[in-house]
């Protein structure tokens, strides 16, 4: 560590440059909580669908069929209640679309929610 006169100058050279704390603040809150508040967030390009929360295996580490028991099928979304969340303009950019669940399999259905995808969002040209 050089401790001559001019490493001390470069060193309060730095430190002058440096913003204060409160400007750092004042900065932090302008760029992180303000300004996203002032526009709108940009719409999802990617959904994420638990279709089911169903399964036939018992791995310890997911326990997501912890959550089904014998009232789970009344859990589940229908066809028509998916088809109505879909069509909210939030979805319109949506790029990307993964169908998990417990055991997405498991649900009788399944083709019809790929046929509901596919019509929702058409591959793009």
């Amino acid at each position: 560590m050089d401790l001559s006169f001019t490493g001390i100058n470069e060193g309060l050279s730095l430190l002058r440059r440096m913003p204060s704390p409160f400007q750092w603040g004042k900065d932090f809150i302008r760029y992180n909580w303000l300004q996203p508040a002032s526009q709108p967030p940009p719409p999802p390009r990617a959904l994420c669908v638990y279709v089911t929360y169903r399964c036939n295996l018992r791995c310890a580490m997911c326990g997501i069929w912890k959550q089904s028991g014998p009232e789970s099928g009344a859990r589940e979304l229908s066809l028509r209640e998916f088809d109505r969340i879909l069509s909210d303009g939030l979805f319109r950019r949506l790029e990307y679309i993964n169908i998990n669940g417990g055991e997405p399999n498991l649900r009788p259905d399944l083709p019809e929610f790929v046929e509901l995808f596919i019509r929702r969002f058409p591959a793009y040209p």
